[in-house]
């Protein structure tokens, strides 16, 4: 196996970084639905669906965000790894390490190391 490029060490601080976003809206969603709807100063009906929307996209993303670390390189862990920083690109905040992170992540030797033939498409 070829040696770990240092974009793959950059990525893993982005889906760390982007899961921890994930966890602390999460986190809000769940707080939100153990407030009383009074101290909040809303509705009881629009308190359940601000609640259910942070969490219903919340946690997806943030098992999402968690997937690479739970596998070892393969090729399609490389198309996935598009995938999330593509996601990262939904938010300007996020593109200053979206942009290089993606530029490095189509490179030959980042490719290689997940197994892929960076010349070939495959």
């Amino acid at each position: 196996m070829n040696p770990k490029p240092k974009a793959v060490f950059w990525y893993q601080i982005y889906c760390g970084t982007l899961a921890a976003v994930y966890l602390v809206v999460a986190a809000a969603g769940a707080v939100l639905l153990a407030l009383p709807a009074a101290s909040l100063e809303m509705q009881e009906a629009e308190k359940f669906i601000t609640a259910g929307i942070c969490l219903a996209v919340s946690l997806p993303l943030l098992a999402a965000s968690l997937l690479p670390f739970c596998f070892h390189p393969r090729p399609w862990l490389w198309v996935y790894g598009i995938v999330l920083i593509a996601v990262g690109f939904t938010s300007c905040c996020f593109w200053p390490i979206c942009i290089p992170l993606l530029v490095y992540w189509l490179k030959p030797d980042v490719q290689g190391y997940f197994g892929r033939n960076a010349g070939t498409g495959g």
